[in-house]
């Protein structure tokens, strides 16, 4: 079997000779049709680690759309041989404290279809995943608008999460595919939103989704974002970017009492002037992943094509698994104009 294995900081390649995955009791094996590559797929070629797993090497990558092999379980499923699926790709513990709260965002063991053990990511011809994780896709959907499932659910939990209401205002800081996902999610509230990106390649990709954005890099970020705002600060700022400028800007535009979402994931220890934080009386909420139901609703909003329009401008680019490689460096290109980049696991499946 094929697939990209990451070995370390800055050494990954392609395998043609990994074992199929081996299925344990109520696990699901998928023929893997498209795999996208997210921003945490990109920091083990940074910094030699998984930001859930120091194991190494394993292959990458946890979102995809594939079609069903077969399942070892018990049969009380809803899906069948053959059908066409995305999976939510993470596996906890159900035992620790967070778990048994409800939380499996924050599983104090959580791993995830990369890093559980006697498992593969999805960046390879086949995959394993928890049958009780696997979803049915409408035959009549998109394969490439099923492929981002995974980070719209992201974006759901995220805004969930934040509790912003119709009428509000967002300003969300980074404008790749999470940032994005995160404003069309805020966006289904009834919340006005804008975006702030330095990269002019993204800001038209946003412009195409139908937002506003300012880029910090050419203007005063906060004037023009008050500007925008109609003189006023915003009850919720979305960190996404995790660049620091992005953290000082959140920090500056939310209003007295308003939400700061720290999203973006760092390799690096950011600052952040407490003080702010402290005399605004600013909630600063982390967020990590996603719940079930913000899964269950990505895959419904795929299914019943309420974004459809939006998510096809998603998939900019598309690698065969054997350029897999030349694909994982392309979605690394801080100048680039992709947004998401996926790999065509079986490219000879039409």
């Amino acid at each position: 079997m094929k697939g990209l294995m990451i070995y370390g900081a800055g050494n990954a390649g392609l395998r043609d000779d990994l074992p199929m995955p081996v299925l344990g009791m109520n696990e699901t094996l998928i023929k893997v049709k498209y795999a996208g590559v997210c921003g945490s797929d990109v920091h083990p070629w940074h910094a030699g680690i998984h930001y859930q797993n120091n194991d190494i090497p394993y292959v990458l990558g946890h979102e995809f759309v594939g079609t069903v092999v077969e399942s070892n379980d018990d049969g009380k499923v809803a899906f069948k041989k053959g059908d066409t699926v995305v999976g939510n790709p993470i596996f906890w513990c159900g035992t620790c404290p967070a778990c048994l709260a409800g939380h499996h965002s924050y599983c104090h063991h959580m791993k995830t279809t990369s890093t559980c053990e006697g498992g593969n990511g999805t960046f390879a011809e086949y995959t394993k995943i928890k049958s009780q994780s696997v979803f049915p896709i409408n035959k009549d959907i998109d394969l490439k608008v099923a492929a981002v499932a995974e980070p719209l659910a992201v974006g759901i939990y995220d805004v969930r999460i934040s509790g912003i209401r119709g009428g509000q205002s967002a300003l969300i800081s980074g404008g790749g595919t999470i940032g994005a996902m995160v404003g069309l999610a805020a966006r289904r509230t009834g919340a006005r939103v804008l975006f702030s990106e330095v990269n002019d390649n993204r800001i038209s990709f946003l412009n195409k989704l139908g937002f506003d954005a300012i880029n910090p890099a050419k203007c005063d970020a906060l004037e023009k974002a008050k500007e925008w705002n109609n003189g006023e600060l915003f009850d919720v700022v979305y960190e996404v970017s995790g660049a620091q400028p992005s953290y000082d800007l959140c920090l500056n535009a939310a209003v007295q009492g308003g939400t700061f979402m720290v999203i973006g994931v760092t390799t690096v220890p950011r600052s952040l002037f407490f003080r702010f934080v402290v005399t605004k009386q600013l909630r600063l909420q982390g967020v990590n992943c996603y719940e079930d139901n913000d899964f269950a609703e990505a895959v419904k909003i795929i299914n019943e094509r309420v974004l459809e329009k939006e998510l096809k401008e998603f998939v900019t680019d598309v690698y065969p698994i054997d350029q897999a490689f030349e694909g994982y460096m392309r979605a690394m290109d801080p100048a680039g104009d992709q947004v998401k980049v996926v790999i065509d696991c079986n490219p000879d499946d039409s």
